[in-house]
């Protein structure tokens, strides 16, 4: 019932081989908050994507030493996944969450996630991603590294 690109006349999508992974450094989380930086981490430790590191909640993810799972509604689609855990540093990053998550407390939502207990999940999500372009970290960046 849908006509097709084609149809539509729209081109063929054109791919690029430019490289758009942005490594994480110093410089830029020390310009940031503790949480925000946790939240980069997270999309850089593991290649998270932002909804995904934003509703991360240690409690609900890290079930299993080996993996975390990614329930639906934080990944796009709504299809859950699991990531490996395959280094030290992501032990360590989670180990990092798991304290900060248990120091600020649960949501409004009575749930524990990396978003401001006082702040909805799109108003939070501006903020950081408004913070990140200023410090340099551009769009799926982290991910794509």
């Amino acid at each position: 019932m849908i006509p097709s690109n084609r149809e539509c006349g729209l081109k063929k999508r054109e791919f690029s081989n430019e490289n758009k992974a942005v490594k994480l450094n110093a410089s830029h989380l020390a310009k940031m908050d503790q949480r925000m930086q946790l939240i980069n981490r997270l999309k850089s430790e593991f290649g998270l994507r932002e909804k995904e590191a934003l509703k991360f909640s240690h409690q609900e993810a890290t079930g299993k030493p080996d993996k975390i799972n990614l329930k639906g509604n934080w990944c796009k689609n709504g299809r859950p996944r699991s990531l490996p855990i395959v280094n030290e540093r992501q032990i360590q990053l989670l180990k990092e969450v798991r304290e900060f998550q248990k120091a600020k407390g649960l949501n409004q939502y009575g749930k524990y996630s990396m978003i401001q207990n006082d702040k909805k999940f799109n108003s939070y999500r501006k903020e950081v991603q408004e913070r990140s372009n200023q410090v340099g970290i551009k769009g799926h960046g982290l991910r794509h590294n």
